[in-house]
């Protein structure tokens, strides 16, 4: 595995397209032998909280598998930075948070990133996880 560092220019990318009829929505993503669920969940009619959380493989849909690419690692050091973006009254909103450098572990209380929360009248949203693996 080559190790990045650069977030901004070697970022794995993925996302999700977050519609108002929706209470919850999420992708389950595989990179590098690890698995992790994107997701979106809408608080109230404008509030939306987005993260994402690390799995084990035995949760994830087999397909994700099908390379046969596990990692058994007990912990994973990952920076990632999560970004929302929609459109209110032909003006683009933006949501981010910072880069964020931690350690997923296959244990409920530290699988799980921290939250975006957004305020927002748009729809649909545009969700980006972006996230490295640096050396650890």
């Amino acid at each position: 595995m080559t190790y990045l560092s650069d977030l901004a220019t070697q970022a794995m990318r993925f996302g999700l397209m977050f519609n108002q009829e929706y209470t919850t929505h999420s992708k389950m993503i595989a990179i590098y032998g690890f698995f992790f669920e994107i997701k979106g969940i809408k608080n109230d009619t404008t509030s939306y909280s987005f993260y994402m959380q690390r799995m084990r493989h035995t949760d994830a849909d087999p397909s994700l598998c099908e390379h046969g690419l596990i990692s058994l690692r007990a912990e994973r050091l990952v920076k990632y930075e999560i970004t929302a973006q929609t459109l209110v009254g032909g003006r683009w909103q933006e949501f981010r948070t910072n880069e964020i450098m931690q350690k997923f572990r296959l244990v409920k209380l530290s699988c799980r990133s921290h939250v975006l929360k957004i305020q927002t009248v748009g729809n649909p949203i545009y969700v980006s996880f972006s996230f490295i693996f640096p050396g650890s």
